[in-house]
Order: structure tokens, then sequence, then C-alpha cells
């Protein structure tokens, strides 16, 4: 009987040291693999999520400006008047005679209701842009007067800026590292259309490079003032 029960005993396989070693191995590396994979997963998508965000804000700036554009003409007298140094909130814009265009980080139009429609980037010197919009009525004050004034027009269901009317289109989400405007030609000239050309170059915050770059150019063709 103790003959039989030893034999039974020998015969029972075992794992040795080296065996559980290997195998313990084999499995460290497998879950460091797929974690490894998990992560990786994981800031693709938050990648991905940071760039919708980014083309969201990108996409959103130009359609506000390109409806605001849709049956507007260019505002001249805006540009006009800060060219020759008087009081205008087109002040900054540049005149390139050579190109017969109007650059800057501003753009005025007028539009069929006879309202004056400015965008502007402000702060772009600081390494942050902010893109603005203010819309200015433009009413007589008095019933013979030819020659209207232009005054700032708080519409409802804008979120205006506190102290002069101008509303914030851009969030602090998303950095915008360059605006600009083109319009041309530079100056009105009857029967050509106008050209605006829009750029916005942004970034946002990635798990797997550097940053999130989506640059944003558009030209709309309209009438001019």
């Amino acid at each position: 009987m103790k003959l039989k029960f030893r034999k039974l005993v020998e015969r029972k396989s075992a794992f040795t040291l080296v065996e559980l070693l290997i195998a313990t191995t084999i499995f460290a590396l497998f879950i460091s693999v797929l974690a490894g994979s998990y992560l990786m997963i994981t800031k693709a998508q938050r990648d991905t999520n940071e760039m919708r965000k980014v083309y969201s804000e990108g996409r959103f700036v130009v359609d506000e400006i390109v409806s605001a554009l849709r049956g507007a003409e260019i505002d001249y007298s805006c540009y006009a008047q800060a060219l020759v140094g008087e009081d205008s909130p087109c002040y900054g814009v540049n005149l390139n005679e050579m190109e017969n265009e109007l650059t800057g980080t501003i753009l005025a139009v007028q539009n069929s209701e006879g309202k004056r429609i400015v965008f502007k980037a402000d702060g772009c010197e600081e390494g942050g842009c902010v893109v603005l919009k203010k819309t200015i009525q433009k009413y007589s004050e008095f019933e013979n007067m030819d020659n209207g004034v232009w005054q700032a027009s708080l519409e409802d269901g804008y979120n205006l800026a506190v102290d002069n009317g101008w509303q914030v289109l851009t969030t602090s989400n998303v950095e915008v590292k360059k605006v600009y405007f083109k319009v041309r030609p530079a100056l009105s000239t009857s029967h050509v259309p106008a050209y605006v050309t829009i750029y916005l170059s942004l970034a946002g915050a990635s798990q797997l490079r550097e940053e999130i770059n989506f640059d944003v150019q558009t030209t709309i063709s309209l009438r001019d003032y």
C-alpha cells in the first residue's frame, strides 16, 4: 500500500521555479503592453476631443463673421477715417497700395439695416488674441441732419463687455495665436465686388504632441460701400 501511494505521489507533475518565473514575466509584459495601449488610446481620445473643441471655436468665430458679411457692404468710411488719423473704430488698419488692399486685425462692414459691424482682434501682441465684435447703430440727432452719428448699440442676446459694448467671440479654452483680415480693393470702386479674407490660427493642449494647431482661412465676396 505504501508503495502504491509513493508511486502516485511521484507521478504528480508541478511547476518548477523557472517555469513560474517565465510565466510571471510573460504576464507582466502582457499587462504592460495592455496598459500602454490603453493610455495611448485615452490620450488619442483626449486629443480628438481637444481638436473638436478647437475646430468648433474656430468655426464659430468664422461663421459669426461670415453671417455678418451676408448682405453687407465694406464700410470704407470707417477705414478712411482711421487712415487720416480721425477717431474711428478701424484705427490700426494698414493700407497696402501695391496690392490694393487693406490689412490688419480690424474688419468693418455696414449691413442692410444701416448698422456698422466691427470685428477686431485684441491682445495679439501679448501672445493670445481675443476676437471681439461691436454693433453700432447710425442715427440722426435731428430730423434735418444729413450726416448721422454713430452710436454703440447693445443688442439683446449678446454677452457684451461691461464698459465698451464689445462682444467677446472667443473663450479661454482655446488659444487664438493669430488673426488678420484682408479687404480688397482698398478703395470703394463702382461695379467691382469687394473681397474679404478671414484668417485665424488657433491652438489647443495635446496629450500626444506639443500642441494642436488649427488654421482657418476663407474669402468672401460682397458689395462695396
